[in-house]
């Protein structure tokens, strides 16, 4: 079985915005997770505006540190793997 997890916090502070995207396979009892790696992931922001996220390695992406969110924008994450699959 295969699970993906992602972990993300969005404030409206000056601080950097991360997300982690992993993948967890369970294999025999034993689980294992791996960082997604070249991920294309973006922030839809009030269903208009695309930004992008920027890959820093180890699964974790961020975004650009001149966007900042803004208290009652809407926002939807998403992200596409190297095989095509959009989430």
């Amino acid at each position: 079985m295969r699970l993906l997890t992602v972990e993300a916090t969005f404030t409206d502070s000056n601080e950097e915005q991360i997300i982690t995207i992993t993948e967890s396979v369970n294999s025999s009892n034993t689980v294992a997770a791996f960082p997604m790696l070249k991920v294309t992931a973006g922030l839809l922001v009030n269903g208009v505006e695309r930004v992008s996220f920027i890959e820093k390695g180890a699964g974790k992406y961020t975004l650009p540190k001149t966007f900042q969110t803004k208290a009652c924008n809407t926002y939807r994450l998403f992200f596409t793997r190297m095989d095509g699959t959009q989430y």
